[in-house]
């Protein structure tokens, strides 16, 4: 973990489309490993790694999909490709 926060640190940091796509998913990542380990613990039900990873994969999306203003390069388009996240993200509006 404190590799990953390492990394984190000197990769992913300011505001560029690459770091925030970063931490985004790092966040998403923790939040929902905390939540299936709580619903293991307590409700005894778990989520298959395929389950989590789409859960993961559409809220990264979905919160990417609304930012505004993100400068258009190549590398940005590419990580939209990656992630399918729509291009208006490049809009300024």
């Amino acid at each position: 973990m404190a590799h990953i926060i390492d990394w984190l640190e000197n990769h992913a940091s300011g505001s560029l489309f690459g770091g925030l796509l970063s931490k985004l998913s790092f966040a998403a990542l923790l939040y929902y490993v905390w939540g299936e380990r709580n619903r293991r613990i307590f409700q005894h039900h778990s989520s298959s790694l395929l389950q989590l990873e789409g859960q993961i994969s559409t809220d990264i999306r979905a919160c990417a999909s609304s930012w505004r203003g993100i400068k258009k390069t190549d590398v940005n388009l590419a990580l939209c490709a990656v992630w399918n996240v729509p291009h208006r993200i490049f809009d300024r509006t």
